[in-house]
């Protein structure tokens, strides 16, 4: 598997304000970056982010983010955002969760706080931390494994911090690492 950092050099792709949000030169790139894979890809595409705010900017770019095409896009909620009762367990709490992932994976894109569970097509991660996926060599047969992942780096310095430690935490674990300066 194949790990792409796309690191964005430009000041336009940082936290400054572009259009309406304090993301957008960094949406706008995840926008663009979408479209690319869905042209070059049969494979879905799962965008994991961390920050729920953005992941709600983003559904939002993604609907108006280019007038003459359209991203088809699923977000998924945190199904545990809210406290469940005493009386609920956690097999009820599991079966909630991947009953409506299940119904929610069915668009090109995906966008989640979480990866899903055996999801083996392209992953866009704009969590501050790497995903939690096994190393090449430790995989066995039939093991569902994504196909490529792509981290976004922006050119403020906590995500170049955080651009390092991904890309040392993949590299222990053996994966074929690419790097990508975009200006």
């Amino acid at each position: 598997m194949q790990i792409s950092f796309y690191v964005l050099q430009n000041p336009q792709y940082g936290n400054t304000t572009s259009n309406s949000s304090p993301h957008g030169g960094l949406l706008d790139f995840v926008c663009k970056l979408t479209q690319t894979v869905l042209k070059k890809s049969e494979l879905s595409l799962v965008i994991v982010d961390d920050n729920p705010e953005r992941l709600a900017l983003l559904d939002e770019q993604l609907w108006h983010f280019d007038a003459t095409s359209f991203i088809p896009h699923s977000l998924i909620k945190d199904s545990l955002t809210t406290t469940p009762d005493v009386e609920s367990t956690n097999e009820t709490l599991s079966e909630l969760t991947v009953e409506n992932d299940v119904a929610d994976l069915t668009a090109p894109v995906i966008l989640t706080s979480q990866l899903p569970v055996g999801f083996d097509g392209v992953i866009l991660n704009l969590a501050a931390t790497p995903l939690a996926i096994p190393a090449p060599n430790s995989v066995s047969e039939g093991t569902v494994f994504p196909e490529r992942v792509l981290e976004i780096i922006a050119p403020d310095e906590t995500s170049k911090q955080q651009g390092r430690d991904k890309y040392q935490h993949y590299k222990s674990l053996g994966f074929e690492l690419i790097y990508h300066p975009i200006k």
